[in-house]
């Protein structure tokens, strides 16, 4: 949203846009399914690239060529958009930001706050009447009536009929649906500097992954966490929970490329959310979530936000629940996130009280399971060597899997926040449930995108760094 804002100065990219679409929508109300369509036909092939716009040369055929997309329609409109905003404000807007918003604000013509629709008597309206249709067994195609033929799908199906949950369920939708192997060549560098290094370095997923997780439970995704501490001042990089935080030099490494290839654009924020998303995806070799950027970085960081914000690896479900509910996110995300410590190691000073004094009289956690609470006294030793380290999933510490859950399970959770998870009904049960790998990446997914909107800031709440270590006054 309002990424153009900066870029082209007076000109408002998206009112123009707007303008231009609900001009023609409301001179021909069929276009607005016609945009529409055109959008959805550019996502799923390629990702959402407007490779559908271009046309063949030189003998070849082009996606606009192909069968499926040969009744596809609105090419004009979008021609007409370009070249509006090329006298404008030349060789900044893409042509597949024109179709995303093309699309939105064509649906949206009717009335600001909906989106699009066709069924059988209100092909025009854009509202929640399909899917009535659809239940009395009257949609068009094939693939409509396909939506019944699965339990699941048929519930969501009944539930789409209001029109309240279908307007803001297809928003959300529709956003998701525009992310589609949307790759810049803002991420393409970020991409492949993550990837170069966790492949010289496989640990260095998990310290990247950690290092957006402290960032945004401490003022939010805001880059605070990279501030070096100045005149005597201590920054949240000061704070005993981020004393073992690394990564830091990767982030300077990307920010100074971006910063020479487009300056003034990247923020800090932005690079440390692109980089633990890329540094987990490089195992897969594919992005496992989207990762929506705009984050502008945070002018203010203090070590001593960091305790009542961050939670603690010895803190109880009820601690957590509550810390977890302070940043809006639920308890679905408490247990989905917490399977991020399927990847990386610890200190054994944080264990060290589960294993040698959890009462105060010298025993070890009873709901740690014996034999690996003997395993991990061998590791650590009392007294504690602070440089000693071990696995927080045992045997797969380098590798993102759902094998965290399957170790909690057997009570072989390292600290006292893992095995909290077991100690509410709920929670133990989704902790059973996300064993499936299948289950745990997409639920990681969708808790990583709610983590990493924690209090972001935009639009000059913030700034853009010229150096992720300090803030642009200094």
């Amino acid at each position: 949203m309002n990424y153009y804002k900066k870029q082209c100065g007076s000109v408002v990219v998206e009112n123009t846009i707007k303008e231009i679409v609900w001009s023609k929508v409301a001179e021909s109300p069929a276009l607005a399914a016609k945009l529409l369509r055109l959008h959805y036909h550019d996502c799923f092939v390629r990702g959402c690239d407007a490779s559908i716009l271009l046309d063949p040369a030189q003998n070849k055929t082009a996606e606009k060529t192909a069968g499926p997309n040969r009744s596809v329609s609105g090419y004009d409109v979008i021609d007409e958009i370009k070249t509006t905003l090329e006298a404008s404000c030349p060789g900044i807007v893409s042509c597949a930001d024109i179709l995303a918003l093309a699309a939105r604000d064509a649906v949206s013509f009717q009335n600001p706050t909906t989106a699009l629709e066709m069924d059988p008597n209100s092909a025009l309206s854009f509202d929640s009447d399909y899917f009535r249709s659809l239940n009395k067994h009257k949609g068009l195609f094939v693939s409509d009536a396909a939506l019944l033929t699965n339990q699941e799908s048929a519930m969501v199906v009944k539930s789409l009929e209001n029109p309240m949950v279908f307007f803001a369920k297809f928003a959300r939708s529709m956003v998701r649906m525009g992310a589609i192997e949307v790759l810049t060549d803002v991420e393409n560098t970020v991409r492949d500097i993550v990837w170069k290094k966790v492949e010289e370095n496989p640990a260095m997923a998990a310290k990247l992954l950690r290092l957006h997780y402290h960032d945004c439970f401490v003022r939010g995704c805001d880059g605070s966490i990279l501030l070096d501490p100045v005149q005597n001042t201590t920054t949240e990089k000061t704070a005993g929970p981020n004393r073992s935080v690394t990564g830091y030099d990767i982030i300077d490494e990307i920010k100074t490329t971006l910063e020479t290839e487009c300056p003034g654009i990247v923020s800090c924020a932005d690079i440390v959310a692109l980089a633990a998303r890329d540094a987990v995806s490089f195992q897969f070799k594919t992005e496992m979530w989207p990762v929506f950027t705009g984050r502008e970085d945070g002018k203010v960081s203090l070590a001593a936000e960091v305790g009542a914000n961050l939670p603690s690896a010895n803190a109880n479900f009820t601690t957590l629940l509550t810390q977890f509910g302070n940043k809006e996110l639920n308890m679905d995300d408490l247990v989905i996130l917490s399977g991020a410590h399927t990847i990386g190691n610890s200190r054994c000073v944080l264990v060290a009280r589960r294993l040698y004094n959890f009462t105060g009289i010298g025993d070890v956690d009873p709901s740690l399971n014996a034999t690996y609470a003997q395993t991990l006294r061998k590791i650590c030793p009392n007294p504690q060597n602070p440089a000693t380290t071990l696995e927080m999933d045992p045997d797969s510490s380098l590798t993102f899997d759902s094998d965290y859950f399957r170790s909690l399970n057997q009570h072989k959770g390292l600290f006292v926040s893992d095995a909290a998870l077991l100690t509410n009904q709920q929670s133990a049960q989704m902790t059973e449930v996300l064993q499936n790998p299948d289950v745990f990446f997409a639920r990681f997914a969708r808790s990583m995108v709610r983590m990493g909107a924690i209090e972001v800031l935009t639009e000059g709440q913030g700034e853009v760094r010229k150096s992720c270590r300090v803030i642009n006054s200094q």
